[in-house]
């Protein structure tokens, strides 16, 4: 098996939740980390905390 290498990101991420049903939001960033993840109970956003919107509920670092 091959070792897994981590490497240490600078942005300061945050994690918001929409509805399961809801789109891939406008203000996503282009760039940079940025992961949608769907199941069954919501739809789970993570990017730099700098490029969600203040009207959006998150959990910020």
């Amino acid at each position: 098996m091959n070792p897994v290498t981590l490497e240490l990101m600078r942005e300061t991420l945050a994690v918001c939740k929409l509805p399961p049903n809801a789109d891939a939001p406008d203000w996503l960033p282009n760039t940079g980390f940025v992961s949608l993840t769907q199941t069954s109970e919501e739809l789970s956003i993570v990017c730099d905390q700098d490029a969600m919107p203040d009207n959006i509920e998150k959990e910020e670092n």
